[in-house]
């Protein structure tokens, strides 16, 4: 059975050079991506958790969002030991 999905321009690029640059089948790939969705989907995954990959902003939210990106906070105490233990 084949299928046949339009995908928007910048998923389109995303998946052609995945492919190029492992040599996987943009094909498999799509197949991959579907199925491992599909069975997070089926075993009923609260969509609280699932996350999106694209986040819509308005535009004071973005300016908030560039504004905390642009002076990150110090990380906590417990990030800090967490990262540590892990180059351990």
């Amino acid at each position: 059975m084949s299928e046949s999905v339009h995908l928007s321009a910048d998923v389109s690029k995303m998946l052609e050079g995945y492919s190029k640059k492992t040599g996987i089948k943009e094909s498999e790939l799509a197949e991959e991506a579907i199925r491992i969705y599909v069975m997070a989907r089926e075993a009923e995954i609260p969509a609280s958790v699932v996350i999106p990959p694209v986040a819509v902003l308005t535009a004071s939210s973005a300016e908030k969002v560039m504004e905390r990106l642009s002076r990150p906070a110090k990380p906590s105490r417990a990030l800090q030991e967490v990262l540590k233990a892990c180059e351990d």
